[in-house]
């Protein structure tokens, strides 16, 4: 018996290292595998263990195969199955164990046990998958709001560019209006400076020309 338990020990481990690793497209199988397991081991720990044995507390190997409907539950997706390995589980332990020892009421305890777990591990499994969709959802969301984000900083900042160049632009040519402008008064000043030294002053001799520069 010792020697069942380090097996189902061992066999419980490796399934569920299995069935956690990333990308697990057998789980079905592994967990239907764990029930078979389980179950056939629950038959020969009913044939190994004495006729006067209590069969609802002397049978160490009841709670393994109990909890490996909630494996089924967290696997199965779809309900229908999840209850018809549950009951195959049911059917193997009544029958085994009525068989061995006879029909006890608890019993239809014990085998109520089985439906109850693979039903609630079934119901928080498609509880957690919602959640899962839902923050898978969200994070696409966020990763596309992210993207609009830069795309909209990205457009921000090239309008910024745009606007600063077109602000030196006018700034250039500003300046070179001031330029010109500049030189137009400086030029204007100096013909008109010119004109009146040489027109007060007797540089030209024609009195005419003299009087028209003036």
């Amino acid at each position: 018996m010792a020697g069942l338990l380090v097996a189902l020990a061992a066999e419980n481990v490796t399934v569920v290292g299995m069935l956690t690793r990333p990308g697990r497209p057998r789980g079905c199988r592994l967990a239907a595998a764990d029930v078979c397991i389980a179950v056939t081991a629950l038959v020969v720990a009913v044939t190994l263990i004495k006729r006067t044995a209590n069969p609802e507390t002397d049978n160490v190997v009841y709670p393994y195969t109990v909890a490996s409907m909630i494996v089924v539950g967290l696997v199965f997706r779809r309900l229908g199955w999840v209850l018809t390995v549950s009951t195959l589980a049911v059917a193997a332990y009544m029958t085994a164990t009525v068989w061995r020892f006879g029909f006890s009421p608890v019993l239809v305890n014990n085998s109520m046990t089985y439906w109850v777990l693979a039903y609630v591990s079934w119901t928080l499994a498609v509880k957690f998958r919602g959640l899962s969709t839902d923050l898978e959802q969200a994070r696409r969301t966020a990763i596309a709001q992210e993207a609009e984000l830069a795309s909209e900083r990205e457009r921000s900042r090239y309008a910024r560019e745009l606007h600063a160049l077109r602000m030196a632009a006018a700034l250039k040519d500003v300046e070179q209006e001031r330029e010109r402008a500049r030189l137009s008064r400086d030029l204007h000043d100096r013909v008109l400076q010119t004109l009146e030294f040489v027109g007060r002053d007797a540089l030209i001799s024609d009195a005419g020309v003299r009087d028209h520069v003036a």
